[in-house]
């Protein structure tokens, strides 16, 4: 699509946001992207929880990596870098570069997420977001230049699944001449509901029999049940709660 046909059109979308939240119109099941000033008005009146990564010691994380807001973040090698303008930022040294890097384990009720990002401003990305309903937002191939330093979403009438950024190339192609090609970070990382239990399907802030049953109810399916980001939930998911059973938040 042509750049500036696209920059007009997320104009246009975020404007009907603005005006379908001022008006109360009940939203359907979608996934809107949001320019940095649009989603700052949005969450102006919500509980924000974000994480700017200034508390971590700098260098090399366990992987996955939890944020302190609840949000996974599964790069291979998680990595707390210094910047010039910002202070510190997540990146990761993942193998291959061009290696996805996705942003999972949100609380149930998130229905917005908001990040800086730290991109090669002449290389192309994918980025894919799912909801736990099956709703997704797919943007192909973008310049990281027209992120403008910015990516957020709202979902409506469902719930935020997982976020994934993948690099697909640049003037050189993945591995060549791109510059940047698979070193980008993040910063601030913004949502508006926080997920401080890995297994609390509900979000009651304990991993129980409530949760084992959301679980069977979407085994077999790519629901919110996949604690492991592998797009069904299966028997692994089922260990994974399993060795949560009985933790709570406190």
């Amino acid at each position: 699509m042509n750049r500036s046909l696209e920059k007009a059109l997320h104009t246009i979308r975020h404007s009907a946001v603005l005006l379908a939240l001022a008006s109360g119109i009940p939203a359907r099941a979608a996934v809107i992207e949001l320019n940095q000033d649009t989603f700052n008005t949005i969450i102006a009146a919500n509980n924000t929880f974000v994480d700017d990564f200034e508390s971590y010691t700098t260098g090399l994380q366990t992987a996955p990596f939890v944020l302190s807001n609840g949000v996974e973040f599964s790069g291979d090698t998680p990595f707390i870098a210094l910047g010039a303008i910002d202070g510190q930022f997540l990146s990761n040294n993942s193998v291959p570069l061009t290696a996805p890097r996705a942003f999972t384990g949100f609380a149930p009720n998130t229905h917005t997420v908001g990040m800086n990002t730290l991109l090669a401003q002449q290389d192309d990305y994918n980025v894919t977001v799912r909801t736990t309903g099956g709703q997704t937002l797919s943007i192909i191939e973008r310049r990281g230049a027209d992120f403008n330093g910015f990516f957020g979403v709202m979902i409506t009438g469902d719930s935020l699944l997982s976020v994934t950024f993948e690099t697909v190339g640049g003037p050189g192609g993945p591995g060549g001449g791109g510059g940047g090609i698979g070193n980008y970070g993040f910063d601030n990382v913004t949502t508006d509901a926080i997920a401080t239990l890995p297994g609390d399907l509900n979000g009651d802030c304990i991993v129980d029999t409530a949760d084992l049953g959301a679980l069977i109810a979407q085994f077999g399916t790519a629901g919110a049940a996949d604690l492991n980001n592998d797009d069904v939930v299966d028997t692994a998911d089922l260990g994974l709660l399993i060795s949560a059973f009985g933790q709570t938040c406190n």
